[in-house]
């Protein structure tokens, strides 16, 4: 008998810790294994995810292709916070990182990503 693998729903405290602690990873003052771990401890995220949440926002702040999903809210959230803490310009590189992306996932052939490049569009 197959059971269905059920996703666990990324929770806003996680988002909002995700993208604290990704900061920190990107100024060095934290470990990018040290910063999972207190992911996974502290926001209950799976280890993939938390890996992945940080890895965005890194990609986010150079301006360049990530290849892997974090959903719309979390999107939001971190476009927002790059805006608040870094200002327009950085904001429009992580906007051209988000474009890369969902040019990226399409080209995959799963689909498209419709809500993140909605997104993308109103911050334009």
């Amino acid at each position: 008998m197959e059971r269905a693998i059920q996703r666990k729903q990324i929770s806003n405290h996680a988002i909002e810790l995700s993208y604290t602690v990704a900061k920190k990873v990107h100024h060095n003052e934290l470990e990018k294994d040290f910063a999972t771990e207190f992911l996974v401890n502290t926001a209950y995220m799976n280890k993939t995810s938390a890996k992945d949440y940080i890895y965005v926002f890194n990609k986010m702040m150079e301006g360049t292709e990530y290849k892997r999903t974090i959903n719309q809210k979390a999107t939001k959230f971190y476009l927002d916070g790059i805006k608040r803490d870094y200002g327009i310009e950085q904001l429009n590189i992580a906007l051209q990182s988000v474009e890369k992306h969902v040019t990226y996932y399409e080209a995959l052939g799963y689909g498209s990503l419709k809500s993140i490049s909605k997104l993308v569009a109103d911050y334009k």
